[in-house]
């Protein structure tokens, strides 16, 4: 099995624990046919890119693909910064950069009649949003603060995961990576280099308010025990990355 293979089964198996506490602890009002937060504005890592391309090309839909290279002109929310970035930038007292979100990010291009096309293998981005309260258009989602702080320390785990990787927009790392030779670089685990795509980058620690230690110490108990080919999750991702967190 490649090193990029390892590194998904790692990312659906995060996904796995993560929907299992939610269901557990929660009541979500999100369900089928919610889409109010499906918007261009989704942002991934690599990995997350990799998984969508793989699963649009399994199941025949590469019309999907050549319509997100008709889209990469289009305004959207492309971060200056990734999560890990933020969180070094937060615990060394420095101020990051101001991120500006698109002024219309207008609807996902995976969004057919109200649902989604890649569902099964959304990024995280897509997975960690959810609202205790029915969403409306121009409103807000009304989540958990405890689990607004464990979604984040999500993303720095699949970044850190993805480091060598890119983070960005999800509609351009799936065309920088539907470039066969940018493909072939990631797969060989040396990232494609692209113009206003920030690297990713690893954990430097997480940021967790007193209030909300209890919760995080419950769902990273769970994650870093659940076994993962074979091993516990945090032996796994250290392994695959050659690096603790």
């Amino acid at each position: 099995m490649s090193i990029l293979e390892t590194k998904k089964k790692l990312l659906n198996c995060l996904y796995d624990v993560f929907e299992s506490f939610v269901a557990e602890k929660y009541q979500m009002a999100c369900k089928k046919g919610c889409h109010v937060c499906c918007t261009g504005d989704v942002v991934a890592t690599t990995l997350e890119a990799d998984q969508v391309i793989k699963a649009l090309k399994a199941a025949g839909r590469e019309d999907l693909l050549e319509k997100l290279s008709a889209e990469i002109a289009a305004d959207r929310f492309r971060p200056k910064v990734t999560t890990n970035t933020l969180a070094m930038a937060c615990l060394t007292r420095q101020e990051p950069p101001v991120e500006e979100p698109s002024p219309d990010p207008g609807i996902c291009v995976f969004l057919e009649n109200g649902e989604c096309a890649v569902y099964e293998d959304r990024p995280f981005s897509c997975r960690g949003m959810y609202s205790l309260i029915t969403c409306q258009a121009g409103g807000e989602a009304e989540a958990p603060p405890e689990l607004v702080t464990i979604v984040t320390i999500i993303w720095q785990i699949i970044e850190h995961l993805d480091v060598g990787g890119l983070y960005g927009n999800l509609v351009d790392l799936i065309v920088t990576l539907a470039d066969e030779k940018n493909a072939f670089q990631y797969a060989n685990g040396e990232a494609p280099r692209k113009k206003g795509i920030p690297p990713t980058k690893p954990v430097p620690g997480f940021l967790v308010p007193p209030d909300h230690q209890a919760a995080v110490q419950e769902f990273l108990g769970r994650l870093f025990q659940t076994e993962c080919d074979g091993k516990n999750f945090r032996q796994a991702v250290a392994e695959a990355r050659n690096s603790p967190f």
